[in-house]
């Protein structure tokens, strides 16, 4: 009779040794499987030298100062050739943003202030023409307030 326990025993053990890993099994085979991918190439379109006269602390006029700024945009390799295409348009967004700013202003901006208002300005840019943005961000690489 105790060998009939111990048989019984070690059969339960066995089936739910066996049910557990069935069940292990079918679970991991049933999770959704995450396709890693593929790291992107970027490429860096670079616009020197933009040089703007900052507006007087009151905004009424230019006054001696300036800010010379050099720009970096990021961008994947399929539109390097269509980035060049729009230097003129990049460099002219970017004097019209800085263009409104006065000494005092942009002497109180950090360069991650710069960042957001340029990439701010240049969605708003984009948005009103017929071509869609050809980089994915813009970067300050360079920035003098004098």
């Amino acid at each position: 009779m105790s060998k009939n326990i111990i048989f019984i025993i070690l059969g339960l053990l066995v089936a739910a040794g066996v049910g557990g890993g069935a069940a292990y099994y079918f679970k991991q085979d049933s999770a959704p499987k995450v396709a890693k991918a593929e790291p992107v190439e970027y490429k860096f379109a670079s616009v020197d030298k933009i040089i703007v006269m900052l507006r007087n602390d009151d905004g009424s006029s230019l006054s001696t100062h300036y800010i010379a700024v050099d720009l970096v945009f990021r961008t994947s390799k399929e539109k390097e050739a269509e980035i060049k295409n729009h230097l003129p348009f990049l460099k002219s967004t970017a004097v019209k943003v800085l263009s409104h700013l006065n000494l005092n202003m942009a002497n109180k901006m950090t360069i991650e202030d710069y960042h957001v208002l340029l990439n701010k300005e240049f969605v708003a840019a984009y948005k009103g023409v017929a071509s869609d943005k050809p980089f994915s961000d813009v970067m300050v690489s360079k920035l003098i307030v004098e």
